[in-house]
């Protein structure tokens, strides 16, 4: 359908989602095809509806994660990209190990800028005990990276998810 058509499905959405009368189920099963399209209006909009259904009807929250970490992570636009990662960060404790392995095969093809809150939520409380490799000259490298990243304006540091990364370093 045309951009138009979705805007004004949307539209109705929302406003039976504000009176009550929006089908949670029928609506978590058929909206993340929204994804598929490249317009951000929409996708951001069903992140937010899927936002308030999982507040209302956990039951719903597993469908919901599935969907945003299959189809939402890749969508085309960065602003659509970074919701989904909010989205599952908030609910990272009821990422199942299926849903983590998506996400973490989603997070290459991730802009650059996110693709390290992506693995991380992909790795973060999978019961990876398992050292890292170690890099020959990894602590230097470390530090040297760890500079330039506390160098960045925090704006840019937020939007690229340094300070993740950041924390990650000091732990």
């Amino acid at each position: 359908p045309s951009s138009r058509v979705v805007a004004f499905g949307m539209k109705m959405l929302k406003k039976l989602e504000r009176v009550k009368k929006l089908d949670d189920v029928l609506f978590v099963a058929n909206a993340a095809n929204v994804f598929d399209k490249k317009e951000k209006g929409p996708a951001k909009s069903v992140l937010a509806l899927y936002k308030k259904i999982a507040k209302r009807s956990p039951a719903l929250l597993f469908p919901i994660l599935e969907a945003i970490a299959a189809r939402a992570l890749v969508h085309p636009d960065v602003d659509v990209l970074e919701g989904a990662l909010s989205f599952l960060e908030s609910h990272a404790g009821a990422v199942d190990p299926e849903i983590r392995r998506v996400v973490t095969e989603n997070s290459e093809a991730l802009p650059t800028t996110l693709q390290g809150r992506g693995r991380l939520l992909g790795i973060e409380g999978a019961g990876l005990d398992s050292e890292p490799a170690v890099v020959s000259d990894g602590p230097r490298l470390a530090e040297e990276l760890k500079g330039r990243a506390e160098a960045l304006a925090d704006r840019w540091r937020r939007v690229a998810g340094v300070d993740v990364a950041l924390r990650c370093l000091e732990s």
